[in-house]
């Protein structure tokens, strides 16, 4: 059974609800770190609207700040995305597949492996919707995904090959040709002007996403006052409730003292 297809084999590992498929709902980053104990919410707050600022997503902030290492990053990242996590481990005994699709792969920042098992999967750091639909597409179907590190996606990126294998022999060689010699000209012109189309559409999603990171740079100073607002009220409110249980203690213990004297005032008129 080749590379190929044992990423379609039945028993392989399946992607449930067709992961980075459009429509799946998937639970918030900032939700899993919470829940995961990482830091409280009032924290990854302010650290999303510092990554807003800074051009970076919460993860990476979270890494920079220390309070979370790779290994557990990425098993945040496999539970959101419903995929399976992959560790350092079990990628030593992995076989990095050489098929055609590496170059392509590799741009796309993934590496598809395999192990002795027939088991094998397309490994990812950074799932993304469009990273996996542009890898189905590459590779078909609906192949097996899998969250790595970022550590051992370059592990297992340094070990592929960086271009496909030759398959011409030395006794054949391949022949030279000059596609511009031999290619259509009509043909030429299509490609041209489908380029021409694709890079002004290219040109036209950078300027929206442009205006849209200007739009947040300008909204940013206002997101970031009402974080420090809401958490001022929150440590405000932690303040009252302290204050509160002292009040609620001290009245415990007058109860207590009118108790004990009315005791001590039954006591003396029945003597």
């Amino acid at each position: 059974m080749t590379a190929v297809h044992r990423l379609y084999a039945e028993d392989n590992h399946s992607t449930p609800g067709e992961a980075g498929a459009a429509g799946v709902t998937r639970p918030p980053l900032l939700s899993l770190l919470v829940d995961a104990g990482v830091a409280p919410e009032a924290q990854l707050r302010l650290a999303l609207a510092e990554g807003m600022g800074r051009g970076e997503r919460l993860g990476e902030v979270v890494l920079r700040r220390g309070w979370i290492d790779e290994d557990g990053l990425a098993q945040l990242l496999a539970q959101q995305w419903d995929l399976p996590f992959v560790g350092p481990d079990a990628l030593e005994t992995a076989v990095v597949d050489d098929g055609p699709w590496v170059s392509e792969a590799r741009q796309l920042a993934a590496c598809v492996v395999s192990w002795a098992d027939g088991g094998s999967a397309v490994a990812v750091a950074e799932p993304t919707s469009d990273r996996l639909n542009a890898l189905r597409e590459l590779l078909g179907g609906q192949p097996a995904f899998a969250v790595v590190t970022p550590a051992s996606l370059r592990t297992l990126l340094a070990r592929a090959p960086r271009e496909p294998a030759e398959h011409a022999t030395p006794d054949e060689p391949a022949a030279e040709t000059s596609v511009l010699e031999d290619a259509d000209p009509d043909l030429l012109i299509t490609q041209l002007e489908t380029a021409t189309g694709a890079l002004a559409a290219l040109r036209e999603r950078v300027e929206q996403l442009t205006e849209r990171r200007h739009a947040v740079e300008r909204e940013l100073p206002e997101l970031r006052s009402e974080v420090d607002r809401l958490s001022r009220q929150y440590d405000a409110a932690q303040d009252h409730v302290r204050e509160c249980e002292l009040e609620l203690e001290r009245e415990r213990e007058r109860h207590a003292d009118l108790r004990a004297k009315l005791t001590d005032l039954l006591r003396e008129s029945g003597d």
